[in-house]
């Protein structure tokens, strides 16, 4: 099954846009999309009253080891959101040599620069087959820039030179 299933995760809140993987799996429908997250009913009612395609697996709630093996096997990981603060499992995704597919919109192009694809966040009729044919750079620029231990030195030492320490 390795490579052959495309993987999301997030809360499932709105602004992640379950909408556009569902129709996404519409317009790809010889392409598995395994989806990891919490459902909020009370959120998606509309949108889970409606007819799932067969293409479409809600996993759940997945450990940090199960995402992992998942997005170190998926076809694609893919963030379709419609605003994000950061978007930590797309860099994550990255980390572990997978392709990621994410919106135009909000940080993420500045986040990602050409690491990734992109989509509209608002048009699922996407061939994603076709979309991850085009080239993207080494996400080894973007990996770096968003290192952890470099992101807590620069805190600690911001925090230093406030408090005059």
């Amino acid at each position: 099954m390795e490579g052959e299933f495309y993987y999301s995760l997030g809360s499932l809140a709105p602004n992640k846009n379950l909408g556009w993987i569902i129709c996404a799996a519409r317009h790809n429908a010889n392409s598995l999309f395994v989806v990891a997250g919490g459902l909020n009913a009370k959120a998606y009612g509309s949108l889970l009253g409606k007819a799932i395609p067969r293409n479409v697996l809600f996993v759940g709630y997945v450990s940090d080891g199960e995402s992992k093996y998942l997005m170190q096997r998926c076809k694609a990981f893919i963030l379709p959101s419609e605003y994000e603060g950061f978007g930590i499992p797309p860099l994550e995704a990255l980390s572990v040599g997978a392709e990621v597919v994410v919106s135009n919109v909000t940080c993420l192009p500045e986040i990602y620069e050409d690491a990734v694809h992109y989509i509209n966040p608002r048009d699922p009729n996407v061939d994603l087959d076709k979309l991850l044919s085009e080239p993207v750079n080494s996400p080894e620029a973007v990996l770096a820039k968003c290192d952890y231990a470099r992101m807590a030195s620069t805190v600690y030492d911001d925090l230093k030179t406030k408090i005059g320490a």
